[in-house]
């Protein structure tokens, strides 16, 4: 074994203990911020793409501190789609070709106000208040069927070819 060999051969063995994931040659490759994200997008891409989730599914996205590996994914990838500012903003400042908030595809009828906002108090102290909806629409499948022709336009447009693809399985 030359030193050479040796070299790649760890290099290649101690990329996914760092959270790089190797990409096949050329295939398409999306980005979610997590794992609800990568659920979601996952059945509408079907067999066109790879979804890789940044957030492993027991770490929480609210503190999450984006590591170099997921700048390496998230530049690699098609786009980056993530829920919020307010709940997984740091996929914002990743380094990508564009980045699309799901949240932006949640119907005004079907938002909710943040948990604390329904029972009267928020935590704006300074007289400005704002109402928040909740970023977490996965966990309501009726709002999460609603998005999916916004989702699918999206998809669309990043991967013309597929669109015929990406309205079946959205309709």
């Amino acid at each position: 074994v030359t030193r050479r060999t040796f070299i790649l051969t760890c290099t290649a063995a101690a990329l996914p203990a760092c959270g790089v994931r190797p990409r096949s040659g050329g295939a398409r490759r999306y980005a979610a911020s997590i794992h609800p994200v990568a659920a979601i997008l996952t059945p509408l891409i079907g067999g066109r793409a790879g979804v890789d989730s940044i957030v492993a599914r027991n770490a929480s996205p609210h503190t999450y501190e984006a590591r170099p590996a997921d700048a390496v994914l998230a530049e690699s990838a098609l786009a980056l789609f993530y829920v919020a500012d307010d709940l997984d903003g740091w996929a914002v400042s990743l380094p990508t070709a564009e980045r699309i908030a799901l949240m932006e595809f949640v119907p005004e009828s079907l938002r909710q106000p943040w948990p604390e906002e329904a029972g009267g108090h928020d935590h704006d102290h300074d007289g400005d208040h704002q109402h928040h909806d909740d970023a977490h629409f996965w966990s309501d499948p009726l709002t999460v069927a609603a998005m999916l022709p916004k989702i699918a336009e999206a998809l669309q447009r990043l991967d013309p070819d597929g669109a015929a693809g990406y309205a079946a399985q959205a309709g």
